[in-house]
């Protein structure tokens, strides 16, 4: 029983404080999950066309060298002037290249490029100068146009950051923050609460001067007029809240639980032993102590019978010396006696005040979360319902056309991956980057697919922000599929990878692509 793989493996799991060993399945979710976050990452693309938008912004210029590679010949000094003050290195005058994507750091023949991603200096300075300058506007909130909407819905769109903190005190008297997340909720008229994904503002645009006059009549609307921010409050207390907290809980409760068994079990063997250790020094303390006393009694016995001429001065003189030099043993048997148990004192405070503080890190709370911005979101249908009366309306797909054939597509597209022998899982709604994703069982990769259903008289094929960087990510496991639909009859899929060649720019929500040249780079489903 002592040898059972199963019980040894319990044993493992219940101590480690890490997981160095794990099973293939545990590593397959592990990857997986690591796929996912990696399609979903914002940087290096966002991270790139923000900071070209925010360095212009701020009176900056970055002159394009070699691909995907840039020079600072001059930082300006709105953001110069906000280097760390001794803190992490210092943001540097010019720069001969900079780049946003690990692998072109290094090129032969050219200079270094200095990484830039969050953490750097010179992204935070530019980011801090930005919020200096603009984040009352978060605050104050703006109208954005959701141009992939396919109903008339106007809702609003709150960004809320919420924190989850433990027990500790930092030493300017705040608790110490163990997670910190960015959400974002959505309310409509009905006071219907949604969470629309991880990054939903991507694919909204600003709204045009022109499209002004459609707008108004929206602002004016009662529901708007009411306090929102409490309702927005209230649902992310009952429901983020709690996810994030019972998120951070079950790691975190595990993990310290194990280190405290871990950091009890190793101190107070090491208490122990010095406790020993100190009990055997003074032991030997002790012996010294009688041995000293003996002797010195012979040393002065010795001293007297010299004096009497019973013994010679030499005799008494070794005595003496004897005296002399058993005087350092036993100073250090009581000095090692002590330290030994100052030791174990010191381990015994060390291992309280250890368990205090992981006391202190199981006491785990939410704080209440905050918004910190909003903005009304319009979907384009709203302008499209109330067109010009001297312009012709245009054709368009009606909305029960469109979810049709959106349904046909996306299950021409399911169908086909499973005759692949691929496993396809449709993504929920407020997935937006992809519609399905599909593991292969012979890799145990993940495809990322993202589903165009078109009519036959369709001519372009709009694809949104997020989706475009999805593709940038996961070059090689993104997929466009797009599904040609006459009526109730979907066509067999057609598979474009690699479709995008640029990134979109910043202030880009969504671009239009001719579906004939898409078309003429598509392969049948492989």
């Amino acid at each position: 029983g002592a040898l059972d793989l199963t019980h040894l493996q319990a044993l493992i799991e219940e101590n480690a404080l890490t997981h160095g060993t794990m099973d293939t399945t545990r590593i397959g979710n592990i990857r997986e999950e690591m796929e996912r976050a990696e399609a979903r990452r914002l940087q290096p693309h966002f991270i790139a066309s923000f900071f070209r938008a925010a360095f212009a912004k701020l009176d900056g210029k970055l002159r394009k060298r070699e691909s995907g590679r840039y020079e600072i010949r001059h930082v300006p000094g709105g953001i110069y002037n906000r280097s760390s003050l001794g803190v992490g290195k210092p943001i540097l005058r010019q720069y001969d290249r900079i780049t946003f994507e690990k692998d072109k750091v290094n090129v032969q023949g050219k200079p270094v490029a200095e990484f830039v991603c969050p953490g750097h200096p010179l992204l935070d300075a530019t980011l801090s100068a930005i919020l200096e300058r603009h984040r009352n506007l978060l605050k104050q909130g703006t109208v954005l146009l959701d141009p992939n909407e396919q109903n008339d819905e106007v809702r609003v769109l709150f960004y809320l950051e919420h924190a989850i903190q433990d027990g500790r005190v930092r030493d300017d008297g705040n608790r110490h923050v163990v997670s910190r997340q960015m959400q974002f909720i959505e309310i409509n008229r009905d006071k219907t609460v949604s969470t629309p994904g991880y990054a939903p503002y991507l694919d909204y645009r600003p709204i045009d001067e022109d499209e002004w006059a459609a707008v108004e009549p929206v602002l004016a609307a009662d529901w708007l007029n009411v306090d929102l921010e409490s309702e927005v409050k209230d649902y992310a207390v009952e429901r983020l809240v709690r996810e994030h907290l019972d998120e951070v809980k079950a790691h975190r409760e595990t993990l310290v639980k194990k280190t405290m068994r871990a950091v009890q079990e190793r101190l107070t063997k090491e208490i122990n032993y010095w406790d020993n250790r100190a009990n055997e020094y003074e032991e030997k303390a002790r012996d010294s102590e009688q041995l000293m006393g003996n002797l010195e009694a012979l040393a002065a016995a010795s001293k007297i019978l010299a004096e009497l001429g019973k013994e010679s001065k030499q005799q008494a003189e070794n005595a003496n010396q004897e005296v002399r030099d058993y005087v350092p043993q036993a100073t250090q048997a009581k000095r090692n006696a002590t330290q030994a148990r100052q030791r174990a004192d010191e381990l015994q405070a060390r291992l309280e005040n250890r368990m205090e503080e992981l006391e202190h890190e199981l006491h785990i709370s939410p704080m209440p979360p905050e918004v910190i911005g909003g903005a009304l979101i319009v979907p384009q249908n709203l302008l499209e319902a109330t067109p010009d009366p001297e312009l012709p309306a245009p054709v368009v797909p009606s909305q029960t056309d469109r979810e049709r054939i959106d349904r046909l597509a996306v299950d021409a597209v399911m169908e086909a991956e499973r005759k692949l022998g691929r496993d396809p899982k449709e993504m929920p709604h407020q997935n937006p980057g992809y519609d399905i994703e599909s593991r292969d069982p012979n890799t145990n990769k993940l495809l990322f697919i993202e589903v165009k259903g078109k009519s036959t008289a369709a001519t372009i094929v709009t694809v949104s922000k997020t989706q475009i960087f999805t593709a940038f990510n996961k070059p090689d496991s993104f997929i466009l599929a797009i599904v040609e639909v006459d009526g109730d009859t979907a066509k067999e899929p057609r598979y474009i990878r690699q479709p995008f060649e640029k990134e979109p720019d910043f202030s880009a929500t969504s671009i239009n692509y001719d579906l004939n040249k898409l078309l003429a780079r598509a392969e049948p489903p492989s």
